[in-house]
């Protein structure tokens, strides 16, 4: 993976492209898609070659990936123990176990890099597909896919998939009878309690993922960003409704859920209609506070580094093929993967800064604008 930009700032609209590749170009309509690597889209055939030598590596190494791909799935079925079997449906569970389909995987695996170091969100939805097709052939993650999947999670808003992915490998996939060969109950967790404590979540209880324990952190912290900016939205609420509305009473509630719905980020917060009509939200938010609180100390325990190698001004991130936990180099992987899931992520760096500073009751302020914005 490509070393992170400098910037160590995510206090601006993050946004993933998905119209026109060209940088610049916000058309989302009438698109053609590129014939060669089958995943980057252009409005025009003129603004397809101006982007040319951007796209060219990505759009060359994919198609080499999927074309080494195709050749590794037919020489796997061409091995005499599966003219007449189907290894991607019947060996489920155990299709590592078997050495022949090795190459397979790695090709798969190759493929998934391909789309890697992107902020275009087809390329990563490519990405979650084939990590997922991975898993699905081997459960039991010998290839270490799950450190990939929740960050991928995070970047494309799908914050609630990626809290029901991080607690079923640090819940049941604990559980010593568990059946890594059949999908009766693999990742069978769906629509957790994103507020509900996370005790389940140490430095222990995640077979020692680092990223995993990252984006648990950030998730929490993306929500209690936006039940922050909830708050403010509804003081405000109330202070308009009693200035203009003293003769005639408040207006219905349902006229505001617009405006609230418009100050939340994560998909996992407008999923819950109730949060929008709640008149306190002062306890869920505070409750969430402690939760972070305890998930940084883990994080601490679990690897000194990398809270502040992520908060830090430089940062050198190169091949990493070995490490020991606790290390430098640990530290160094997590960040590979989880670095765009926190810069996307808006407000997760400012709270983590000011939460370790010990300063988020005095300026940590989500929407400072918001006063002006009506």
């Amino acid at each position: 993976m490509q070393a992170p930009p400098e910037a160590h700032d995510n206090s601006s609209e993050p946004k993933l492209d998905d119209g026109c590749a060209l940088t610049g170009c916000d058309k989302a309509e009438e698109l053609q898609r590129c014939s060669a690597c089958k995943i980057f889209f252009y409005c025009t055939r003129e603004h397809q070659v101006k982007d040319r030598p951007k796209h060219k590596s990505t759009c060359t190494g994919i198609r080499k990936a999927r074309d080494n791909l195709e050749k590794q799935r037919q020489a796997l079925i061409d091995q005499p123990d599966f003219r007449n079997d189907n290894p991607f449906e019947n060996h489920v569970g155990r299709f590592w176990k078997l050495r022949e389909t090795r190459p397979f995987m790695m090709a798969l695996s190759k493929l998934a890099q391909a789309f890697q170091n992107s902020n275009y969100r087809p390329a990563l939805e490519a990405e979650l597909e084939v990590c997922m097709e991975l898993l699905r052939l081997c459960p039991g993650d010998n290839m270490g896919v799950r450190e990939t999947v929740p960050p991928l999670f995070i970047r494309l808003n799908k914050d609630q998939e990626c809290y029901d992915f991080v607690k079923w490998w640090a819940t049941t996939a604990k559980e010593g009878d568990y059946d890594w060969s059949t999908h009766d109950r693999y990742l069978d967790i769906k629509n957790a309690d994103i507020f509900e404590p996370c005790n389940f979540i140490n430095e222990k209880s995640l077979c020692g993922s680092l990223s995993l324990h990252a984006c648990m952190m950030i998730l929490k912290i993306k929500v209690v960003v936006d039940l922050i900016k909830l708050r403010a939205t509804q003081n405000q609420i109330e202070e308009m409704s009693a200035k203009f509305c003293s003769e005639t009473g408040p207006p219905p509630e349902e006229l505001f859920l617009g405006i609230k719905k418009e100050k939340c980020r994560s998909s996992a917060t407008l999923a819950r209609p109730e949060l929008f009509l709640e008149p306190n939200l002062t306890p869920k938010i505070n409750a969430l506070r402690k939760q972070i609180d305890s998930l940084s100390e883990s994080i601490d325990r679990q690897n000194k580094h990398y809270i502040p190698a992520l908060l830090g001004p430089d940062m050198e991130l190169g091949p990493i093929t070995m490490f020991q936990m606790g290390s430098p180099e640990e530290m160094r992987m997590a960040l590979q993967h989880t670095w765009y899931a926190w810069m996307e992520s808006f407000g997760t760096l400012d709270y983590l800064v000011l939460q370790r500073a010990g300063e988020l009751d005095e300026h940590f302020d989500p929407d400072a604008d918001m006063k002006d914005s009506y």
